[in-house]
């Protein structure tokens, strides 16, 4: 392989050791977030430098715990930017401890927000809703979020977008435009778009993305 496919093989490897994840399950067994993350991480090419996965459970209502790992782990203003995934309830811990990590220093690269339905979203970071029906992004968007959205169709349930997001298919909505694509390759590519400006990468021009 030459040529582009070395470049693109670079970047995939800068953004590695750059990315720090966080996820942010909901209340639901602890066997749904490894399917997630079963479908998710084959598709970064590169494992992130920092994985942290938080219990989920009622907890996720709740900044603290999301707070307390991060702390442990440096100096906010010296962690650099984290991307965070969050479902369900997850969304509602992680849109209480965003604002409060800023406030004493930290960064946020981005919020992927699955089925956040009713919490509303904000900030001066990218921020992707994806949902699992229709209806649910339609009722979703005077809630806040960003441009860049998905939903799945036809609608699946709630559960399966976390357990197997490789399998829910639909669509990616940026404006006007629509692409098909999975909930899995729509949350890895929000990833390399968020990160791509931290680790000094150019932004993409083109999207990259297949069904799966």
């Amino acid at each position: 392989m030459g040529g582009r496919g070395d470049a693109e093989m670079g970047e995939i490897r800068e953004l590695g050791k750059f990315m720090k994840l966080m996820i942010c399950p909901g209340i639901h067994a602890p066997g749904l977030t490894e399917g997630f993350l079963r479908s998710l991480l084959p598709r970064l090419h590169q494992p992130p430098a920092a994985l942290w996965i938080q219990p989920g459970g009622v907890g996720a209502l709740l900044s603290a715990p999301i707070l307390s790992t991060l702390r442990a782990q440096a100096q906010p203003s010296k962690l650099g930017p984290i991307s965070m995934i969050a479902f369900s309830a997850g969304v509602v811990g992680a849109a209480q401890a965003i604002p409060r990590w800023c406030e004493v220093g930290g960064q946020l690269a981005c919020l992927i927000a699955l089925d956040g339905w009713g919490v509303p979203l904000g900030g001066d970071y990218p921020i992707y809703r994806v949902s699992h029906d229709r209806f649910t992004h339609w009722s979703s968007r005077g809630l806040g979020g960003g441009t860049v959205n998905f939903y799945a169709e036809p609608g699946i349930d709630h559960l399966d977008l976390w357990q197997t997001p490789a399998q829910a298919m639909g669509w990616r909505v940026d404006g006007q435009r629509r692409d098909r694509t999975s909930a899995a390759d729509f949350v890895s590519q929000a990833l390399a778009e968020a990160n791509r400006s931290h680790a000094g990468l150019s932004p993409r021009s083109d999207r990259n993305i297949k069904d799966t």
